[in-house]
């Protein structure tokens, strides 16, 4: 299967709007999903840049989640979290996240996000640097 840039997104400049705009991070971020074997898909209805990976993990499909968004001017979360397993629930599951500004981010650590989500969050996979909170309350 060949890579799929956010299955449902329009250009990948009105993709990267949506985190607030001018996140060199969002850049790298959307250049390692174009060049990574398996699909992503965003959720169109999601506040800023929140998508999936459509594969499977020990068996199971694939919930780890990262969202990409600006808390406030000059500022970007990039968000790693699950939704819960449970179909009626809206409750997430931080794993944890890194706050970036408009700073380039080095490649290896977007490819070592990357691969933290298409391992599912595997803890031996955790990229160094990611928190585990944050100052504010986080978009759905």
């Amino acid at each position: 299967m060949s890579a799929v840039v956010l299955k449902g997104a329009a250009t990948p400049d009105a993709l990267a709007a949506r985190s607030g705009g001018g996140f060199p991070a969002v850049d790298a971020l959307l250049e390692g999903v174009a060049s990574a074997p398996e699909t992503f898909v965003l959720d169109p209805g999601a506040a800023g840049i929140d998508w999936s990976v459509e594969n499977r993990v020990r068996g199971l499909p694939n919930r780890a989640r990262i969202k990409c968004w600006s808390p406030k001017e000059g500022t970007l979360l990039v968000w790693f979290y699950k939704r819960s397993a449970l179909p009626w629930s809206v409750d997430r599951f931080s794993y944890g996240g890194v706050l970036v500004g408009r700073e380039r981010v080095p490649p290896a650590a977007i490819d070592a996000w990357l691969r933290y989500q298409v391992g599912g969050f595997h803890p031996e996979q955790r990229p160094p640097g990611i928190r585990r909170s944050f100052p504010f309350d986080l978009p759905a």
